[in-house]
């Protein structure tokens, strides 16, 4: 095989590569010797197949197989030759008929990571906001979120009305000059009162029955409701209340703690101060990093591969979709939005640029990333979304995904690095300006973090 490289751009490349027939030959009769063992054909023996009969039977597979397998073995050599690093974008030309007995030419465009000389990251110092970082809650506040969070659901008998603080079982239904309305059509709907979690006059509704009995009003949609199909509409509700629920919440005592899995309520308050403090150092750390990185920024300029921003761009789309789709909203009518993409291309970007730099610094520096660690991501990532961690995997090695969780690997420590070897100071208040630049790059860290890992 024989290759020239041209740079089309200082993020992509071409290559232009000639393979002489006898290695296309020795890639169709190693493929075709691969089916040889696999193929049933009447009349013959597994593995007896003439391998003749197997190239003709099987033609458009082992010639489509074997060319992919030597491009495959060609893209490695390039990256070995040529020290690049294939990152995404990754277009194959034909350049003529894969053939037994013929040359075969085809080029190859990829992108790849830009070159560039680091900035001095040694010994940063930077301030950041106080102002930024939660107020410690008191040792009460922290119990009695976990109160909250342990309380359950009871049965409400006392009133056959449910009232604001409660939660009204309800099964309802939407119907428009007659028509019941399908989508809306709703069984053991839970309804927390007062909560502003419905339409007021449908809220009202609601309180106006009594259990086991049903009623119904007319409901009219807000101008600006979600579902533009139903905006401004007037339709007929009609709602029955099964039961009432209440929250009701344990004491707080050993036995509470124990709930918890807490050996005491002392040992459960220890915990609590202890994840208190070790959440506002993370915090802080991610808080200085972020600086640390935007001081950075601002000393290197170089080019983004398109291929990571647009990976970047459909993985805080699909963010996005989830998060809405967790507030029974959905994401459809926006996909096709161009100022959709053009607000979070920005936040794209920025994840790149800045994983990017830190990757290089990483990389400089010696720090490796290994297969453990990526398992491990991996793991955790299908745990989070509820997925196989197999199935994942294939997924993510299928669309280059596992590329950008090694790569976000590789930028932590980074990150790390810069970290441990900077130092900081916490300001009692900077100028606003700076604060909400601070405040929307902080956000805007953790949003495209959460992004890439999803």
């Amino acid at each position: 095989m024989e290759y020239t490289v041209e740079d089309i751009s200082p993020v992509k490349k071409k290559a232009a590569v000639t393979v002489d027939k006898e290695e296309v030959n020795s890639s169709l009769s190693a493929t075709t010797a691969m089916y040889k063992n696999t193929v049933n054909l009447a009349g013959f023996r597994k593995g007896k197949v003439p391998l003749r009969l197997i190239e003709q039977r099987y033609h458009d597979a082992i010639y489509q197989e074997a060319r992919m397998n030597l491009i495959n073995v060609h893209i490695a050599k390039i990256m070995g030759d040529e020290t690049v690093e294939i990152v995404g974008g990754l277009n194959v030309e034909p350049g003529g008929e894969f053939e037994r007995d013929k040359d075969y030419h085809y080029t190859i465009e990829f992108d790849t990571f830009p070159q560039f000389e680091l900035p001095n990251y040694e010994g940063l110092d930077v301030e950041v906001d106080k102002g930024l970082l939660p107020e410690k809650a008191s040792l009460d506040d922290l119990i009695e979120n976990v109160r909250k969070k342990a309380g359950k659901l009871v049965p409400v008998t006392d009133t056959d009305h449910v009232g604001d603080g409660q939660y009204a079982n309800v099964d309802f239904t939407f119907s428009d000059h007659g028509n019941v309305i399908k989508e809306l059509d709703t069984k053991n709907f839970l309804l927390k009162i007062g909560d502003n979690q419905v339409l007021p006059a449908f809220e009202t509704l609601v309180k106006s029955v009594a259990v086991g009995k049903e009623g119904e009003a007319e409901i009219t949609f807000p101008e600006d409701f979600l579902n533009k199909e139903y905006q401004g509409k007037t339709m007929l509700a009609k709602v029955r209340l099964n039961a009432i629920k209440k929250m009701e919440y344990p004491e707080i005592n050993d036995d509470f703690a124990k709930s918890q899995n807490f050996a005491s309520l002392a040992s459960m308050k220890d915990s609590l101060r202890i994840g208190q403090e070790k959440g506002l150092e993370n915090l802080t750390k991610n808080l200085v990093q972020q600086k640390m990185v935007d001081v950075l920024l601002k000393m290197v300029d170089f080019p983004l591969p398109p291929s990571l921003v647009r990976a970047q761009q459909t993985n805080i789309i699909q963010d996005m979709a989830m998060s809405l789709e967790r507030q029974g909203k959905s994401i459809d009518e926006y996909l096709n939005n161009e100022e959709l993409l053009k607000q979070i291309t920005p936040r794209a970007e920025y994840y790149v640029r800045s994983t990017i730099l830190l990757r290089t610094i990483a990389q400089k520096e010696g720090l490796q990333v290994t297969e453990k660690e990526v398992s491990e991501e991996i793991m955790r990532l299908a745990h989070r979304t509820g997925q196989d961690y197999n199935e994942l995997r294939k997924q993510l090695e299928g669309n280059g995904g596992i590329f950008m969780i090694r790569d976000s690997l590789w930028a932590d420590k980074g990150a790390d690095l810069i970290f441990a070897r900077g130092k900081y100071t916490l300001v009692d208040k900077a100028p606003e300006t700076e604060k909400s630049e601070q405040k929307a790059d902080a956000d805007q860290k953790t949003a495209s973090a959460e992004t890439s890992q999803a």
